[in-house]
């Protein structure tokens, strides 16, 4: 039976009771129905609230006596509830409720609704389609046949017709159930399926599913994932507290997120909607501020353009609200796009560098504002006002020249068939130039114009005192490649590339030149996305970057030092020079400062403009070494998704030793796979999401592309995210 209270705090628990009272007497259950119909006669004569309130339920069942566990469900519930009352809900709860529980829970829960109410109905749990529908499953549910899950399972339909019926103003119903088939047993045994009907919700409602059709809810983003709810609970649960979110423009939100994090594991994961509101709705409001923020053309986040329509479906006064809210955005981005025009325009600086900052107000705003034609005027005249600065310098060169302090070294884009193997020498007080062996002659790839002399830092005064010696990791001889791109130009001997290290823990750093690149994909890219629009970007200085991705042995030297509090699990796949993993975006931002202050550098995570420019070292197809994916370069996952591969010479299933593929043509080492690496930018206007980039030892192919960006949340520390560093040099 149902333990059924009015809780202090405000929330009215259905709880389930413990497993001894399954054993009580008829008397004693007749008892305790007759004490449960008072109390549901005498909750409903004192409990009616005033119309236009906001009421829940909430239903969260893990513990099925027959049929298979889950995991996060009730913990996901009680999550929601929670979150739900501090939102100004009156919540019903129901964690782990059998049959008679659940039907209970409904009846409460339908006969406090009252007309102009907004409702939610969060469901998490087992759900089956039968012929006529969905079936949300309580604990007690037998594995017997369809006619008795008909009977004792509570269909969906009953849920949205009574919310119908009670003409609320908004009804929002979650159904995080799209699970595998929980009937489905060795003996080939079956009851309906796991993947849940289409339901058309009725005007005024919305339905949102943890999945799309044929798709597994992820409860974990791995072994390493400790957060105790779902995957789509814990964005759920971040979306709704945003203030000021229109319900259709969140849930939108919640479905790129989920999409994402699944993403960033291998897994596809799109929860499926269906919106029929008929009037606004917001989990959470707040007064706007009065006063914008002065828009910089030059370090300004890019603005994110407002999404599509949600579907077809949506009834015309949803749509005409939706319309009005994208024109709202794009007349705020084209207030940004002038005024950041007019602050170029009135830079007093020299004409090359009015060209540079022509490019990157170009870069900024590329995208075009469908609600008007000024973003193009503006466009047109910053392409004449940078012609013409570039004409006050003539043919100016595509790099900046940066002094020489050592003799000039050009640096050639290679791409590299076969390893580079670079022992690291004793660090000297004078910078280490480490060329290639002369045997293993590199092939010439498309090379940017990058012929300025390079400035190579000194190492540190520490590195000279003391002296150590440090070894690169080894380099497996490789295969060949299954489908490697032919070489764009003919073999040349192979160039010194500078390489460094300030301190003997320091990362070993390769010098990286400035050049022009075109960053993006273009339209005929096979599996690019829409944020990859193509533009030209130019990287005016040279700075240096970290030879290989960081290593658990340097990451455990930042934690002996005290400089790094949080020490990642290896996951028992070995530690030394495998990538370190389990890196949040703030946990990289720790590393660069202890390194920054062990040094007196500026040691920083690299801009996306700078990843993907070294990522692509010159190259312009969709991986560094050609287009087509291949295991002789990189260590990812199956082209299925969803876990480690072991093809060609990707020998390991999950991380590999830092330098076990050949290098590209700048000679940096696995920036396609092995770990998610972030960068500095903000993924969006609040910098509540950071970037990612080249994909990870469990990635399908499409997101090792050199234009691929991924972005997540900077206190996320799944087991493929990894990091790189930049220097400022």
């Amino acid at each position: 039976m149902a333990d059924i209270r009015h809780s202090p705090d405000g929330i009215n628990k259905v709880q389930s009771a413990p497993p001894s009272r399954k054993r009580e007497s008829f008397t004693m259950l007749s008892l305790w129905r007759y004490v449960l119909l008072c109390t549901l006669l005498l909750w409903h004569g004192y409990a009616v609230a005033e119309p236009g309130k906001r009421i829940a339920l909430v239903l969260g069942n893990d513990k099925y006596q027959n049929i298979t566990a889950l995991d996060t469900a009730v913990a996901d519930a009680r999550a929601v509830a929670k979150t739900l009352e501090q939102l100004g809900f009156v919540v019903l709860l129901a964690a782990n409720a059998n049959k008679e529980q659940t039907l209970s829970a409904i009846r409460m829960f339908h006969s406090r609704i009252q007309p102009e109410d907004e409702a939610v109905f969060y469901y998490a749990g087992h759900g089956v389609q039968l012929s006529d529908g969905n079936y949300l499953l309580p604990t007690d549910i037998i594995n017997g046949n369809e006619a008795q899950v008909h009977d004792d399972a509570l269909p969906l339909q009953r849920v949205l017709s009574d919310l119908q019926a009670a003409k609320t103003r908004f009804a929002l119903i979650v159904v995080d159930a799209c699970r595998d088939n929980p009937f489905a047993t060795t003996s080939g045994h079956s009851i309906g399926n796991a993947n849940l009907a289409t339901t058309a919700p009725a005007v005024g409602q919305v339905i949102i599913y943890s999945a799309a059709a044929g798709q597994r809810a992820l409860d974990r983003l791995g072994s390493a994932d400790k957060n105790p709810n779902s995957v789509f609970a814990r964005v759920f649960l971040q979306e709704v507290q945003k203030p000021n979110v229109p319900i259709g423009q969140l849930l939108q939100s919640v479905r790129n997120e989920v999409m994402y994090l699944a993403r960033s594991v291998g897994q596809e994961q799109t929860p499926a909607l269906f919106d029929q509101a008929a009037s606004a709705f917001y989990f959470s409001q707040q007064r706007a501020q009065s006063q914008a923020t002065p828009v910089d053309a030059a370090t300004a986040p890019p603005v994110s353009l407002p999404s599509a329509p949600v579907s077809a479906g949506d009834n015309f006064a949803r749509e005409l609200e939706e319309i009005k809210q994208r024109e709202a955005a794009q007349v705020k981005w084209q207030a940004e796009m002038r005024e950041a025009y007019t602050q170029v325009a009135a830079l007093n600086i020299s004409p090359s560098l009015q060209v540079l900052a022509w490019d990157r107000f170009l870069a900024r705003f590329a995208q075009d504002n469908p609600y008007s034609t000024e973003d193009e005027t503006l466009r047109a005249e910053a392409q004449n006002r940078r012609r013409a600065a570039q004409a006050q310098v003539g043919d100016m060169p595509a790099t900046i020249p940066v002094a020489a302090a050592t003799p000039a070294v050009t640096p050639t884009p290679v791409v590299t068939p076969t390893p580079v193997v670079t022992p690291t020498p004793v660090v000297t007080p004078t910078p280490v130039i480490t060329p290639p062996p002369p045997d293993t002659a590199p092939t010439l790839a498309s090379t940017p114009s990058a012929t300025a002399p390079l400035q190579v830092p000194s190492p540190d005064v520490e590195s000279a005192t003391e002296g150590a010696s440090t070894t690169t990791p080894p380099v497996a001889a490789p295969l060949a490649p299954s489908e490697p791109a032919a070489p764009t130009a003919t073999p040349e001997a192979p160039k010194l590339i500078p390489t460094f290290r300030d301190c003997p823990a320091c990362p070993e750093m390769v010098v990286i030149p400035p050049g022009r690149f075109d960053m993006g994909s273009p339209p005929s890219e096979v599996g690019r996305y829409a944020n990859e629009m193509q533009h030209e970007v130019a990287i005016p200085q040279a700075f240096a970057l970290s030879k290989y991705e960081i290593t658990f042995a340097e990451w455990d030297a930042c934690v002996l030092a005290q400089g790094c509090s949080h020490r990642p699990d290896d996951e028992g796949w070995g530690r030394d020079q495998r990538p370190v993993m389990q890196i949040s975006w703030e946990d990289a931002q720790t590393y660069a400062r202890w390194l920054s202050q062990k040094t007196g550098q500026h040691y920083r995570l690299p801009t996306d403009e700078e990843w993907e420019y070294a990522a692509r070292a010159g190259s312009t197809t969709r991986y560094p070494w050609g287009d087509q994916a291949s295991h002789d370069f990189a260590n990812y996952g199956t082209a299925a998704c969803c876990a480690g591969a072991v093809a060609g010479k990707d020998v390991w299933e999950n991380t590999a030793p830092v330098g076990s593929f050949p290098p590209n043509a700048f000679g940096l080492y696995d920036m396609q796979g092995n770990v998610w690496e972030w960068v500095e930018n903000c993924a969006d206007t609040t910098c509540s999401k950071r970037g990612l980039r080249g994909g990870s030892w469990n990635s399908y192919p499409e997101l090792l592309r050199s234009a691929n960006r991924n972005e997540n949340d900077p206190q996320k520390r799944p087991t493929n995210y990894g990091l790189r560093l930049a220097r400022t040099l």
